[in-house]
């Protein structure tokens, strides 16, 4: 029998599996279905064996104080960590996880203790985020066949589609006053901001902050975002108020997967992969008073 050995991204864990490819049919088997990567291929001259390099990936939740390392410690019971963690108003914490290859939703609390899954085991949930008050949780959803933004109550009830539009809707976010949700509308001539009621009522659109991290401060007066300039390698953070037209600070950092204000609104908190290739990265602290 003939047939391609390949080496694909899964859509979901994100991570490099291998796969069987008929090349008449296009059929695809797959090979792997871990948590691990796995890079370059190769296949031994009878065709029974095969040689690859394998990359393992720890992701969990981790609860500790700020500035004390030591206090760090670990609450997933399992490294299936996807993308996000988040506090509630009430103290549990709101993240996903992978099982299966399919993200879902749980919630646990600051020991590791009383963990739920919120959501079903045969969709794919991710990316939630907690409202102000702390009853309900948007998140992004494929169990539409398409991804869409959803809601639901903060223990995984009522599960409703937020995103009433044509297309792709993704990475949602409260506004301050959790009575409406802003997310990225992939439209087919761009991408927008929309702002909606809990309903689903669109209110207004508005251009993009950034392609990839912007958040909002506390009081809703400024917006930090990743800025990718024309000549510069790398893109650097802008902070703006809402009511101009152009920065007034910027940050030479290209933050990854991490960017937020800390409650104060007078530092950031974003995470920074080391320069080489040293592929680890760390949490970092800046106060954008003193500029430490």
């Amino acid at each position: 029998d003939r047939a391609l050995l390949v080496n694909q991204e899964d859509p979901f864990s994100r991570l490099n599996q291998l796969y069987l490819v008929d090349p008449v049919t296009g059929t695809e088997t797959r090979i792997t279905n871990d948590l691990n990567s796995y890079f370059g291929l190769s296949v031994s001259r009878d065709g029974n064996s095969i040689v690859t390099a394998r990359r393992s990936f720890s992701m969990d939740i981790w609860v500790g104080e700020m500035g004390n390392e030591r206090s760090f410690r670990k609450i997933t019971p399992e490294p299936t960590a996807y993308l996000k963690a988040e506090w509630a108003a009430s103290g549990v914490i709101v993240y996903d996880a992978v099982d299966n290859n399919l993200p879902h939703i749980w919630s646990v609390r600051p020991d590791g203790s009383s963990a739920q899954q919120l959501t079903p085991n045969d969709t794919a949930d991710y990316g939630p985020v907690v409202s102000p008050d702390g009853n309900t949780i948007v998140f992004v959803s494929e169990r539409s066949g398409e991804r869409k933004v959803w809601r639901m109550n903060i223990d995984g009830s009522s599960p409703v589609m937020v995103s009433m539009v044509e297309g792709p809707a993704v990475d949602p976010r409260f506004t301050l006053d959790g009575r409406h949700i802003i997310y990225k509308w992939h439209k087919k001539d761009g991408e927008v901001l929309v702002t909606s009621t809990l309903e689903g009522e669109v209110v207004k659109q508005d251009p993009l902050f950034s392609d990839t991290y912007w958040r909002l401060s506390p009081d809703g007066s400024q917006v930090v975002y990743a800025l990718s300039e024309e000549g510069r390698r790398a893109s650097r953070l802008a902070i703006r108020r809402l009511d101009a037209a152009e920065p007034h600070q910027f940050l030479d950092v290209s933050p990854i997967s991490l960017l937020d204000w800390m409650p104060d609104g007078r530092s950031l908190i974003y995470r920074l992969r080391s320069g080489g290739d040293d592929p680890f990265a760390t949490v970092w602290h800046h106060d954008l008073t003193t500029g430490e």
